[in-house]
């Protein structure tokens, strides 16, 4: 396979980071690794490449997503891996890095793109994955019919935890319908412990967010066809309003990647 460095490198000294350290964590190259076409891919004579990125004083290489290089109508078009959303940032100064990118946007009958998120351990000048996951994070379909979702990846340091909250969002509407487009709202947070240089699962949890007429927990039951006893108990100190987010569920069992990255 051939590998092709990019030209930028971004180097800044983080504040908090102890001069000693082993890795700075803003210091890297980006890298394109050709991956051989699929017999479709080749038909339609699309480059496809594996993206990958390296740490300066690191010997470990951190596959991000695949990317795509195409023509459409005659134009040179790109699909994949955007080098412009990569971010990097430490969960802690000494061991936990996450690493977070999105895609270009995919052209068609509507629009799609995807997120990706790694979160590594760092032993000396070896990384070490501890999560990862690529998953289509909007889609649209005509108007008013799109979901949404976003995952944000914090640590508490004081329990050695690391929790995954994501939001999914997103709205329904017919054409010919004379009502409003349906919009929903789900936030669900897993937790885990970092222990013996893995991560092991505790427990998570599953919110909603309603609004207006609906901010009851016995029409919230009604909705979700749950019972209302149920809803008592996840949301004891529960009281209607306007708009209310509601715990939902504390039956969630751990996280499933998708490892989806939108280049076919």
């Amino acid at each position: 396979m051939r590998t092709h460095i990019s030209m930028a490198v971004f180097l800044l000294v983080l504040p908090f980071c102890d001069p000693a350290s082993a890795l700075d964590v803003h210091a890297y190259q980006l890298r394109q690794v050709e991956l051989t076409p699929s017999e479709a891919q080749r038909a339609e004579h699309r480059r496809v490449w594996l993206n990958t990125l390296r740490f300066d004083g690191s010997d470990s290489e951190v596959k991000l997503s695949r990317s795509m290089a195409y023509r459409l109508g005659g134009t040179d078009m790109r699909a994949g891996f955007d080098p412009q959303s990569l971010t990097v940032t430490r969960l802690d100064p000494d061991h936990l890095v996450h690493v977070e990118w999105a895609t270009l946007p995919v052209p068609g009958s509507g629009a799609y793109s995807w997120e990706g998120h790694v979160v590594l351990l760092l032993e000396g000048t070896t990384l070490k994955d501890l999560f990862r996951d690529t998953f289509q994070s909007y889609g649209q379909v005509g108007i008013g019919n799109y979901e949404r979702t976003h995952l944000r990846i914090r640590l508490d340091p004081s329990a050695s935890t690391l929790r995954l909250d994501q939001t999914d969002e997103g709205s329904t509407w017919e054409p010919s319908s004379k009502k409003r487009p349906a919009q929903w709202k789900h936030r669900t947070v897993w937790e885990y412990q970092l222990r013996e240089r893995a991560l092991r699962f505790m427990r998570a949890e599953r919110f909603a967010t309603f609004e207006g007429h609906e901010c009851s927990l016995a029409k919230v039951a009604r909705r979700l066809r749950t019972s209302t006893k149920t809803l008592e108990r996840l949301n004891p100190h529960f009281a209607s309003a306007a708009k209310c987010t509601v715990r939902i569920s504390d039956q969630i069992g751990p996280y499933h990647p998708a490892m989806e990255d939108g280049v076919e």
